[in-house]
């Protein structure tokens, strides 16, 4: 039982931040806590769902590119708090696997982790602000911010597929989720091709 604790708050510290980590773009982290909110409403019919999609998208008529006003840290970590939070309420109580959570957000915590790992290997300062992650390097080699949220969206919406599908076929949850990491690691090694890291 320690281990399993210890491995959820690790797990909800590092939530927090990568979703600061992934705040980088006009609209970037609005769409996610969109998506997965709307991705919870689906598969629990839990109304505080919607209350967080309400919130993000009254937020995201500002944030939407170009941006008027920005999450920043505050903001970024409390959604990221939000979201996680959620995530393990629906995991108790909704029987909605953590699995899926993991599934549906693996666009950013794929890329704050690996990114994370290529800098450390690279003996980068890791405190030192970067434009190294996925969604930045693709901005950087020509996507417009709007065209990378898209992308997200698109990416998110194959990802409540899959868990709609594991769902029904419940021994499809550990191939679906790594399935979504596949996915998102041949986005990385896309970004990889137009900006080198």
């Amino acid at each position: 039982m320690f281990i399993i604790y210890t491995f959820t708050v690790v797990g909800m510290v590092w939530f927090i931040n990568l979703y600061n980590f992934l705040d980088g773009i006009d609209g970037y982290a609005s769409f996610e806590a969109i998506t997965l909110g709307l991705a919870f409403y689906l598969f629990t019919g839990q109304i505080i769902s919607l209350v967080l999609c309400a919130s993000v998208v009254g937020f995201l008529i500002w944030n939407w590119p170009k941006a008027r006003i920005f999450m920043g840290d505050v903001g970024s970590t409390q959604l990221g708090f939000i979201i996680v939070v959620l995530g393990i309420y629906f995991h108790n109580e909704h029987k909605l696997s953590f699995i899926y959570l993991i599934i549906l957000s693996a666009p950013f915590w794929f890329d704050a982790t690996l990114t994370l790992i290529r800098r450390w290997r690279n003996k980068e300062k890791l405190s030192q602000a970067h434009k190294k992650h996925i969604y930045q390097r693709l901005v950087q080699s020509g996507f417009s911010h709007l065209k990378t949220d898209i992308l997200l969206s698109f990416v998110n919406l194959i990802f409540i597929l899959l868990v709609f599908i594991s769902i029904k076929f419940n021994m499809l949850q550990i191939p679906f989720l790594l399935l979504s990491i596949l996915i998102v690691y041949l986005i990385a090694l896309y970004a990889d091709k137009r900006k080198p890291f």
